[in-house]
Order: C-alpha cells, then structure tokens, then sequence
C-alpha cells in the first residue's frame, strides 16, 4: 500500500516564523522559518517515511473565488517583512529535499491538496500536513489530516467529536458558520452550534431550506435573510478537486544531501547538518504499519485542533 503525504507549505512555513524564535543567517537576513521549515521536513520523512510526497503551493493572482466574490480574503492583514524576505528561498529548500512542488493558475493550495486526496484509496493512504480546518471536508477511510504543530493526527471520529457531523456536511457547515479569516459570509447568527444541530436535523443544507418552515424563531429568520450569501460561501468553501496537475507515480527518492549541506552552510544552520549524516537514499522503505492502518485506528488518541 502507497503511502502519499501532501504539505501545505506556506501554511507550515508560516507557522514556522511564528513558532521559531528570531534568527539571521550569517549576512544579517532573517532566517527562523526557513530554519523551522527545513527542521518540519526532516521530521516529516523520517516519522512518515512516504512512498511519494508533495508540497502544495498557492500562485500570486485573484483566482476563481475572487471572481465570485470580490471581498473574498479581502482582510487578509500584510506579511510581517521578516517573514516576506525568506519565501523564495520555499521552493529552493524544498528542491533540495527532492520534493516535488505542485502548483496551478486560479487554484488554491488547499484545491492541490484536493485533487491529490482524490486519489486516497485501499491502495494509497494519504495524509495531509496542514492546520487548515477547510481540509476536513477531504477526510475519508483513506485520508487523515496531520497537525505538526501539535503532533496531532484528525481523521473522521476526530470532525464527528469535534464539529458534530461528518466529512459530507463539511461544506454545508462551513457555508452556515462562514469564516472571519476569509471574509466568508455564512449566515448571520448561525454559529457551530446552531450549524450542527441543523445539519444534523436536515442532513444537507438543501434539506435545511426545504424544510424551513419547520426552523424556529430567529433560525429560520437569520437563515432566509442570508440566503445568497450561504449560496456564495459554499461555492468559497468548496474545494476543488480537478486542479490540471500532474502527479507522478514515482516514490519518494530521498534528499539531495550535498544540495543541502550546501545551503546550511549559507544559512548558518550548522545544527541541522546532523540530519544529513550519514548519506540516506530513502527509497523502497515500507512505511511503519501505523500509518497504513485505518484511519479510526491510528488516530484514535487524536483531539480537535
């Protein structure tokens, strides 16, 4: 059984500055999450030994949400500076790690995550690295989302103890609660609660509104007045899972080690040329049976993020 490990880069690459304290490299520029980000990929390999792996990358332009709506991440605050100077050496880090970027015009990283989850079967077990609630909507037998930060695992019973509902109601959920951080609308006066209890109720958001007369008091009130912009939110919501990429077959080959060591040099990231020694070629290692398990069993310990 393929296991398929797809990251949300620039969503662990931001939680990286954050999570790193302030560094330079040797010429003064700053380096934390570059640091932490090399430090994240390391781990990932070695606890999860892929047989392919993937960094999914989000492209600069409005892309087809903003096309359907204008103010979509419209209050997206500005990159802190020390954080924007290290982005591009992303992908240069990444190529020394032998991981294949994968990218497209108009679509989201979180949409590349998708179409790559879309392949999860009995044969391909996939885990996603990301702290994006928006991925749980991809979870299924064959597919669980890793939270590095908190080295926590969220698969099916996780969503059910946390949010009330399953992988299907996802979109539908988050089409009713909205999200502040995207500017997603929803529908006012609508919260998680309220969202649950409805969905669990009807099953479907279609099913809410045909059976609206049934909604009492303020609900049925709130959610008739928000109407188009639940219609609107669940389009934002909605991840796609036809991005025209490719992705190969080939398994995970291992990290280019004097690449790397290279680029430590330059960075100043003497420590973490303990990791390169001695030189590994990851190639044809079966992953831990854990990780191909299903997902009910290897996340049992697992909690909300």
């Amino acid at each position: 059984m393929k296991h398929t490990v797809i990251i949300d880069s620039f969503g662990l690459f931001f939680s990286s500055f954050f999570a790193m304290p302030s560094m330079v490299t040797p010429s003064g520029e700053p380096s934390n999450a570059v640091y932490g980000f090399c430090r994240d990929l390391f781990s990932i390999i070695n606890d999860f030994k892929p047989t392919q792996i993937f960094c999914a990358f989000d492209l600069q332009g409005k892309g087809f949400r903003r096309e359907i709506y204008p103010q979509y991440k419209a209050n997206r605050s500005e990159t802190p500076a020390e954080l924007q100077v290290q982005i591009p050496h992303i992908e240069e880090v990444i190529n020394a790690f032998r991981i294949l970027v994968l990218k497209s015009e108009g679509f989201e990283a979180d949409d590349i995550i998708a179409t790559v989850a879309a392949t999860a079967s009995h044969e391909n077990f996939v885990t996603i690295v990301s702290a994006d609630k928006d991925c749980r909507q991809l979870l299924s037998d064959y597919v669980r989302i890793y939270n590095l930060r908190r080295q926590m695992f969220y698969d099916k019973n996780s969503l059910l103890n946390d949010w009330g509902i399953t992988p299907e109601q996802c979109i539908d959920f988050q089409a009713l609660c909205g999200d502040s951080s995207d500017n997603i609308p929803g529908a006012r006066g609508i919260g998680k609660k309220t969202a649950t209890e409805l969905l669990q109720t009807y099953n479907t958001l279609e099913g809410i509104y045909e059976n609206i007369l049934k909604v009492k008091g303020k609900r049925r009130d709130y959610l008739v007045e928000s109407k188009a912009d639940v219609e609107i939110s669940k389009q934002l919501v909605t991840l796609r899972k036809d991005a025209p990429i490719e992705i190969p077959d080939t398994s995970y080959a291992g990290y280019d080690h004097d690449t790397l060591s290279v680029l430590f040099s330059q960075f100043g990231f003497d420590s973490l040329k303990g990791y390169l020694a001695p030189k590994i070629i990851i190639n044809n290692l079966i992953p831990n049976t854990s990780i191909h398990s299903p997902v009910s069993q290897v996340a049992s310990n697992s909690h909300p993020f």
